[in-house]
């Protein structure tokens, strides 16, 4: 179990990332390095030659690059755009406001925690560069310049994180559509009753699943739109028999709902490279998976 020191004053910020290892970060420095969940991932060994996952290689990544380059999880936070990924979640939330698919985007940031953005390059910008954040602080330039883009931060005191919270806001605000990342499956199923009982449209992305036992694959797969494979054995096999898309194959993304394939299709639209679009039953497997899988 990790544990840290806090003081009032300590900017702390948790995040998991490259097979699911937990970091913590505090005051702009790494000061702790868990164990990666996951040993090896496809996606980063194209990306970075990196056979295993070592505590060294995160350390580096999280405080050299993210930090120390790119200002995340400190008062230099920008929002700049960084290349995008094909099927990203952040990226199909970005095409999906921009053609009108959802109004705004609730969303996690360092420095500020879950916040309502209606700014499509804004969506990228945020998401586009941090892995999964399981608690942050608040950082008052960060907020100020996403309060200068129009967000609104659900809670600025604290920068809490309730994705569940922050559409109902979002609601309160008078947005009909409103696109959600989700990593917990009882959110899920919170946010589908909140749908009927406001007459909004939700829809919602399951990200960061890595992890999840199969109970909670078959409620997520019950209630979300679009769900990320991620280092599960439970997803490509639950989610991907009812999936009526599958996008790659090394860590597939699946679309379980119409509203979910629009979003997606509606993405493919943005990508100039050739796609390959066949039909096929699914889900349809790799034989380059991350190692090893989770339940």
């Amino acid at each position: 179990m990790l544990v840290v020191r806090l003081s009032e004053d300590d900017n702390i910020h948790i995040i998991e990332l490259a097979g699911k290892a937990r970091v913590i970060i505090k005051n702009g420095e790494v000061v702790e390095v868990g164990e990666p969940l996951v040993k090896s991932c496809p996606l980063w060994r194209d990306l970075f030659k990196l056979e295993t996952f070592t505590k060294e290689f995160i350390l580096d990544r999280v405080q050299h690059v993210m930090i120390d380059k790119r200002g995340l999880f400190t008062e230099r936070r920008t929002f700049e755009l960084l290349p995008e990924v094909d099927f990203g979640v952040s990226e199909m939330m970005m095409n999906a406001c921009e053609d009108g698919l959802i109004d705004v985007a609730v969303e996690v940031s360092d420095g500020a925690g879950t916040v309502i953005v209606g700014d499509p390059e804004l969506i990228e910008g945020i998401a586009g560069q941090i892995p999964g954040v399981v608690k942050a602080s608040p950082i008052k330039k960060v907020i100020d310049r996403l309060e200068a883009g129009g967000a609104v931060v659900l809670d600025p005191a604290t920068a809490k994180i309730d994705q569940v919270e922050g559409v109902g806001r979002a609601i309160e605000l008078g947005y009909k559509k409103i696109g959600v990342s989700v990593i917990r499956a009882e959110d899920a199923k919170r946010l589908r009753e909140l749908e009927e009982e406001t007459g909004s449209e939700i829809t919602i992305f399951a990200v960061h699943t890595t992890g999840l036992t199969k109970a909670e694959v078959e409620a997520m797969a019950e209630h979300v739109d679009i769900i990320t494979a991620c280092a599960s054995e439970s997803i490509r096999e639950i989610a991907g028999k009812q999936a009526l898309i599958q996008i790659g194959t090394k860590i597939p993304l699946f679309a379980l709902t119409k509203r979910g394939k629009r979003i997606i299709l509606n993405r493919a639209m943005h990508i100039d490279k050739k796609l390959l679009i066949k039909g096929e039953d699914l889900p349809f497997r790799s034989d380059t998976e991350p190692y090893p899988l989770s339940e």
